[in-house]
């Protein structure tokens, strides 16, 4: 039992052998680092390209009920209305970092209720910070 001891000992001790294990360490912990950011990097893509196609699915449909309805050109025309408020909205939230000023500006939507405000809000917030907001100031 002392001879296993005394051999670590003497292996710790010996500047050549833990310079080699040092090394041996970096040697793998480097790849290994690459590998494991590589998959989370790879997971995430695939993610958002998730996301796009059932956005783009979702626009599709939208389109496809429209021209069904012929209607095609109001409801269309609502549908990218609406991404160019929330897309200001964003910009505006990464500009002032939301508050007051978000608030005043989607009070300035005359054309929407207080439902739709809202839901606004809750849009804006998802894309934003990735998660709906605490308080909604038009519930």
């Amino acid at each position: 039992m002392i001879l296993p001891v005394k051999l670590i000992g003497t292996l710790i001790n010996n500047k050549e052998i833990v310079f080699i294990l040092g090394s041996l360490a970096s040697i793998i912990g480097i790849p290994l680092s690459w590998y494991f950011t590589r998959l989370y990097y790879l997971k995430s893509l695939s993610n958002q390209r998730k996301e796009f196609l059932i956005t783009e699915k979702e626009y599709r449909e939208i389109i496809k009920k429209a021209v069904e309805q012929k209607e095609s050109d109001s409801l269309i025309n609502n549908k990218l209305l609406e991404e160019q408020r929330i897309s200001d909205c964003v910009e505006r939230y990464s500009a002032t970092g939301g508050g007051d000023f978000l608030i005043q500006m989607i009070k300035t939507y005359d054309d929407l209720s207080d439902p739709e405000k809202a839901a606004l809000w809750d849009k804006v917030f998802l894309r934003a910070r990735g998660r709906k907001a605490k308080n909604n100031p038009f519930r």
